[in-house]
């Protein structure tokens, strides 16, 4: 999967986890303190502190399967991906029903670009729950990854007819047609996506935005979205890196490219792709 994807990925499914989390049983105020304040912790990026206040709330009710989602979504904000899947598998052995756990493993092995092993938790979430759209959206990431691309679309689509105002699904369907060349259609979802970014869901479309613009040889207004993508999300700036190296290799600056690149790698150990440019180079 595309780096700067999972990066976006990686956040939104942290910020999902506000609309999903009930309450058990007998759950009184000073739990629900300890609910909003982990929430507003990972909003934060604080992540050791959304884990204190997660096992403290764990302490408190240890059945509540929804506080190990919680700690599974902020290690997987941490890129602790072994330490993710422990904690939704807990989830899931106290509610096997949890289908937010299973998503939440299907997402972590997506970021792991395992996509045998992401499609099948996706499935197992989707078996529960038919109309799970962060299921049926991470669904569609893996068919887009495949170059799948008319499959993905119909998932993003399929996940948007259940919640209109899911707005990764808008920004998935601006990668498709990003890849596909249709510059104008992947424009249109991306300022969909932008205008939905307000809501519950977390979505950064600039970097898509920054990538129409390189391919249309607007270098300053993409080094802008690029920017702004960064300003969302910090952990961006490796694609940003990426991208804009690409575009010195194609100009034959391979001093600067390999600068960036290294950058790129020192920002994200796991980043692949610019190990991958750094060979060509």
């Amino acid at each position: 999967m595309n780096k700067m994807v999972s990066g976006i990925v990686a956040i939104s499914i942290i910020f999902s986890l506000v609309s999903q989390i009930k309450a058990e049983n007998g759950q009184n105020n000073k739990s629900s303190i300890y609910m909003d304040k982990a929430n507003v912790f990972s909003k934060k990026r604080e992540y050791e502190e959304a884990i204190k206040w997660f096992k403290d709330e764990i302490k408190i009710y240890p059945l509540n399967d929804r506080y190990y989602e919680g700690l599974g979504r902020v290690y997987a904000g941490m890129d602790k991906y072994a330490e993710a899947r422990k904690w939704f598998k807990k989830g899931i052995k106290i509610n096997p029903f949890n289908v937010a756990c299973y998503e939440g493993i299907g997402r972590v092995y997506l970021y792991m670009q395992d996509n045998r092993q992401a499609m099948m938790w996706f499935k197992k979430g989707i078996n529960i729950d038919a109309n799970n759209t962060a299921c049926i959206e991470g669904l569609g990431r893996i068919y887009l990854d495949m170059k799948n691309y008319s499959e993905a679309i119909k998932l993003f689509k399929e996940a948007i007819k259940i919640e209109p105002g899911y707005a990764e699904c808008y920004e998935g369907l601006g990668r498709v047609y990003l890849k596909i060349g249709n510059y104008r259609e992947a424009m249109n979802w991306f300022n969909k996506a932008k205008q939905l970014s307000g809501s519950i869901n977390y979505v950064c479309p600039y970097d898509g935005i920054g990538l129409i613009y390189l391919k249309q040889g607007r270098i300053k207004e993409a080094e802008e979205s690029f920017d702004k993508a960064v300003k969302f999300d910090p952990r961006l700036e490796h694609s940003r890196y990426n991208e804009l190296a690409k575009i010195y290799i194609k100009q034959g600056k391979n001093k600067e490219a390999k600068e960036l690149l290294e950058k790129s790698i020192k920002s994200y150990p796991h980043n692949n792709e610019a190990r991958e440019l750094l060979n060509q180079i």
